[in-house]
């Protein structure tokens, strides 16, 4: 992007420019600089409109609250405190998006006017304020009036500062100052920018306006005139010839009534906005936006959209992005309408986007940290045969978990076939013959049925079967109940587990806020108890993990988050030293503990993939919300929502026919980059009750990091998606996904 590029979204007022700058921003990563000549002043926020911090949403605005009501502030000095906000807002990689309607504002930065001239004649500044105390201000009006009829359209018969600039700039200049301005519109500007201007018909602006104007009313804004009058300002300042202020003046004196104000406040709005048009119809580079030319609001918007992207693309990203919509045409089979309802869906969730690359960027930092403390180098790469005495690799590998963990202790290892293999470790390794554990996060996936022994058929080898007591307390509303798990403990209860992602279930992941919030609670009451926590498809979605809110072991899999889509193999277990050194013994045995057990030479993938986790992870996520966000749009129910805070990569879509839970299965597979030719079939699989189709075409065997998706033929038939290490192989999924659906009678995006 050219470094001195802006846009700027300007309009007449109630015209809905705030609206529209704000999803603008969060669209194109820019930040907003008001040009409104009033909303510089602090206290006054009711009557100039400005932006709550709830319509802000996050996206920063600038030149605002920056005087008080009693300071004086100009022209001059709003276009020597744009350019440098321009300038560190390009130098942090954003776009400066201004908008406003105060033209002067704008046109003093776009153009360079230069407005410190006149102020430096003191005699003729004396000169003027003679003439207006000797024969009034109409006076001086009249002979600007007089000069150039069409002056009438930018000046207010009683804005004396205005009438004063104007004044001033045809004394010092000898020209007709809007012959002035024009002159220095000619100029080349030292900006390269998008002059957009939004517009309405005259009806429907008016009704907007009275209606902000009553709005303004029922928000208080005589309470924050009273309170500005408390604290010592009056009408006679310059911030009070405000619309919205000024007509306030009689009222106090006791001469009006609020409804004449009221009336007032909103003729001086209509005026003003006919006065905003007609000086923007001088705009030679301005490009008008109609609102009535559009049928929908959501037309007029994506409008406005497309032509502030053609604006900051160059001409050669413009053609490879039409290229790359032919590619998918000519190659996939989609059409141009599936591409343009994903990005549509795109844009609706490009503020979630992001929050979750703040979320990456701190992950990353994080992990480099880990890598930084514990002093990795090119020798950890090397491995040991036999038992794995000294193998200084894997020691590194587990001390580097441990840092990230904020925990005592790790186990870090290839011959963890799974996630379910590393939770039995935790559990058998743990838990004895007359201990209790309670699942208190509700029932827990298919698979950890078998290894607690609760489902039908052979359990040998279950913790049932081995004499370990089992209860699970339901989630209440989503959420652990903890008064229900308080009630629950007894005098035989060991551990307690939580499973944090959704499983298989239409639940949404536990977040770190619950867990911590259940944790904290209690602990307080059992401070001995051990809480274990299912960490599966959890790692890097939040800025915390459990162990750092008193989990006191966590166990997962090296081909889910944290193998970042290169480990080969393996699992984790990570926590407190004293259960660490009990689970390896169950690992290996007892005496032997941590101290052997080979890495196989995969020490390089295991930390490789860990680097790359935050960001393979961060992909992830971004596929599962656009997802989500594409087939809600389709009206289909999802889990999480997309305003949810995620606490894993999964997203359940319910689909209520198993026919489009095998057609989205075999889309994905379609988009794989691995077995992109092969068919999924639903089939019986170990560990689950019902039939299953899956669709993984990944690099890794039964890695979920990368692309999959997969569900239980049960109803309500969901499908559970997860993974991708790309966010464009997720979105050419979800392209296909669209293609088949639509051809199968199933969808109708039209």
């Amino acid at each position: 992007m050219d470094k001195n590029k802006i846009i700027i979204l300007t309009g007449p007022t109630g015209v809905g420019k705030t609206k529209h700058s704000i999803s603008l921003a969060k669209e194109i990563n820019g930040e907003i600089i008001s040009c409104d000549s009033f909303q510089i002043y602090k206290y006054m926020d009711i009557g100039t409109a400005k932006v709550t911090k709830e319509e802000a949403g996050g996206v920063i605005h600038h030149n605002i609250d920056i005087v008080n009501p009693d300071e004086d502030f100009n022209v001059a000095l709003f276009k020597k405190r744009t350019e440098s906000l321009i300038k560190d807002i390009h130098s942090r990689g954003k776009v400066p998006i201004l908008t406003g309607g105060t033209g002067l504002y704008l046109h003093s930065l776009i153009y360079d006017l230069d407005f410190t001239g006149g102020s430096k004649d003191s005699e003729i500044r004396e000169k003027i304020e003679k003439e207006i105390n000797d024969f009034g201000l109409q006076s001086v009006y009249t002979k600007l009036i007089n000069i150039d009829k069409n002056l009438s359209n930018y000046l207010e018969i009683n804005n004396r500062h205005r009438i004063i600039r104007a004044y001033e700039m045809y004394l010092v200049t000898g020209k007709n100052p809007i012959e002035h301005l024009d002159e220095f519109r000619s100029r080349k500007s030292k900006y390269d920018f998008l002059y957009l201007i939004i517009n309405d018909n005259r009806e429907m602006l008016y009704e907007n306006i009275n209606i902000r104007v009553d709005q303004m009313i029922k928000e208080g804004l005589l309470a924050e005139i009273t309170n500005l009058l408390e604290k010592g300002y009056d009408f006679n300042l310059r911030s009070f010839k405000a619309i919205g202020y000024k007509e306030f003046k009689d009222y106090f004196k006791g001469l009006i009534s609020l409804d004449d104000v009221i009336d007032k406040i909103k003729q001086h709005s209509r005026n003003y906005a006919k006065r905003q048009i007609t000086w923007f119809k001088r705009v030679d580079e301005g490009i008008w936006l109609n609102k009535n030319e559009y049928s929908s609001e959501e037309e007029f918007y994506n409008v406005l959209l497309k032509k502030t992207k053609e604006f900051l693309l160059d001409e050669r990203s413009f053609c490879l992005m039409n290229e790359i919509n032919d590619f998918l045409i000519n190659r996939y089979d989609v059409t141009k309408e599936q591409i343009e309802f994903v990005e549509n869906s795109m844009k609706e969730i490009s503020y979630r986007f992001l929050e979750l690359d703040k979320i990456r960027e701190y992950n990353q930092y994080k992990v480099l940290s880990a890598f930084n403390d514990n002093r990795l180098s090119a020798t950890d790469f090397y491995w040991t045969t036999g038992y794995g005495y000294g193998d200084i690799g894997r020691d590194k590998v587990e001390a580097i978990y441990s840092t990230i963990f904020n925990t005592e202790d790790s186990l870090v290892r290839p011959t963890i076939a799974s996630g379910t293999h590393a939770i039995n470790l935790v559990l058998s390794g743990l838990l004895k013959h007359g201990d209790e554990m309670i699942e208190i996060s509700g029932t827990p996936y298919d698979t950890l049925k078998d290894v607690i022994g609760l489902n039908r058929g052979d359990n040998t080898g279950s913790l049932i079967d081995n004499g370990i007591l089992y209860k699970e307390v339901p989630l209440k509303e989503g959420r652990i109940d903890v008064e229900a798990v308080l009630k629950a403990i007894g005098p035989s209860t060991k551990l307690l587990a939580i499973q944090r992602s959704t499983g298989y279930s239409d639940r949404e992941a536990i977040t770190i806020e619950d867990m911590e919030y259940a944790i904290s609670f209690i602990k307080k009451k059992h401070p001995n108890i051990i809480i274990f926590v299912d960490n599966c498809y959890g790692e890097f979605t939040d800025y915390k993990e459990p162990s750092d809110i008193g989990a006191d072991i966590l166990a997962g899999s090296l081909i889910k988050n944290p193998g970042g889509g290169i480990a080969v193999s393996g699992g984790y277990i990570t926590g407190k030293k004293n259960l660490i050194k009990l689970v390896s013994n169950r690992l290996t045995s007892p005496g032997l503990g941590k101290e052997v057990g080979l890495s196989f030479g995969t020490t390089r993938g295991t930390l490789q993939g860990l680097f790359l986790a935050p960001l393979v992870v961060n992909q992830s996520l971004k596929g599962a919300v656009l997802l989500g966000q594409v087939y809600k749009n389709l009206g289909f129910k999802i889990v999480p929502e997309i305003n949810s805070t995620r606490s894993d990569i999964i997203q359940g879509i319910e689909f209520n026919n198993p026919e489009i839970v095998k057609s989205f299965c075999r889309s994905i597979q379609e988009a794989s980059a691995v077995d992109s030719h092969v068919t999924p079939m639903p089939s019986g699989m170990p560990g689950y009750e019902n039939e299953i189709i899956m669709a993984a075409g990944g690099f890794i065997d039964g890695s979920s990091i990368e692309m999959s998706a997969d569900g239980p033929l049960r109803v309500p038939y969901y499908v559970y998606y997860q993974g991708g290490l790309s966010i464009d192989q997720i979105k050419l999924a979800i392209l296909i996904s669209l293609k088949n659906l639509e051809r199968e009678g199933f969808i109708n995006i039209n």
